[in-house]
């Protein structure tokens, strides 16, 4: 009896060590690392500790997100910004989950939810109005959403004008998102290449510059975007996915496509802008439907209907297969 009651003590003291060994920072580090199932661990013990933390709960949305546990990740990003309203960062990331997770609700809800990420962005700016995120966030609500939800070109172009006076090279990216969403194409070209000019180590012009030339058909252009990326930024993972991308629209270069997401898969997002790997999966039954193999193309899909259920776009494609 004597011997389990200090078996039992040993064991407590040891969990007690391995907690105090658990910090905001290497909890972070873990989700930096895309170490997801102990950032969680971690973060869960943590919020143990203090429930009430916002920055735990903004980690545990995030990671939620990444999970594709779209309403658990809306829920705890609302708590982290009510906790801690001024923090930019918490919107922007709220923002993220209600434009996730508004394909999953019915159609009277979508209006509710794409208000509240219009309120965020309103709130976040007014917080800080040097955010070039936020603004960016309402050029592209003011794009997409229709006028009765506060949508419209001018107020685009305003927010575009406010990102140039803070970031130009970000401002030349947004201003030809507006180009390319209004099908100016030769416009945004120009804005994408102005931005890879002043900031050749900055991805996000090349990225954009690729989408709009795969947009055109103009597909052998866009694989040489793509390529010159990796030539000017060797690190760049999402790249091989953009690349594959490129081989399923044009149903050209499946071989080297397959190769090419073969890699992203291996390697796994690094950040959380690179695409998920439901995504890279469905991409995969694309790929592998495309390249004449079916039951590769249905093993993709289901691979990326387990990741992430809620993948419409799979499970329709996969219905097409059957």
């Amino acid at each position: 009896m004597i011997r389990r009651v200090f078996v039992a003590l040993a064991l407590l003291c040891g969990a007690a060590s391995a907690w105090a060994d658990i910090t905001l920072d290497t909890a972070r580090a873990e989700f930096r690392a895309m170490h997801n199932e102990e950032a969680q661990r971690q973060f869960e013990q943590l919020r143990t500790q203090a429930p009430d933390d916002p920055v735990v709960l903004h980690y545990l949305g995030r990671l939620q997100l990444r999970a594709y546990h779209r309403r658990q990740a809306v829920d705890l990003l609302r708590r982290a910004v009510a906790l801690a309203p001024d923090i930019a960062e918490y919107r922007i990331n709220l923002c993220e989950a209600l434009g996730a997770y508004i394909d999953e609700v019915p159609f009277y809800r979508k209006l509710t939810l794409a208000r509240e990420i219009h309120r965020n962005l309103l709130a976040g700016v007014a917080a800080d109005p040097s955010v070039v995120d936020l603004h960016d966030g309402l050029m592209k609500f003011y794009l997409d959403a229709p006028l009765i939800i506060g949508g419209g070109h001018d107020q685009a172009e305003d927010e575009a004008a406010r990102i140039a006076a803070l970031d130009p090279v970000r401002g030349h990216v947004a201003h030809g998102v507006i180009a390319a969403h209004d099908r100016h194409y030769g416009e945004a070209e120009r804005e994408f290449r102005a931005a890879i000019e002043a900031a050749p180590d900055r991805p996000l012009a090349r990225y954009e510059l690729g989408r709009v030339q795969l947009a055109q058909g103009h597909y052998d252009a866009a694989l040489a975007t793509y390529r010159a990326l990796q030539q000017a930024l060797p690190g760049e993972t999402a790249v091989y996915y953009a690349m594959a991308e490129v081989a399923a629209q044009s149903g050209q270069r499946l071989e080297a496509g397959l190769t090419a997401l073969n890699i992203y898969l291996a390697r796994g997002p690094r950040t959380d802008d690179d695409p998920s790997l439901a995504l890279a999966y469905r991409l995969l039954g694309r790929l592998s439907a495309r390249g004449d193999r079916p039951e590769a193309a249905r093993e993709a899909y289901r691979t990326a209907l387990r990741l992430d259920p809620g993948d419409g776009v799979a499970a329709q494609a996969l219905r097409q297969l059957d």
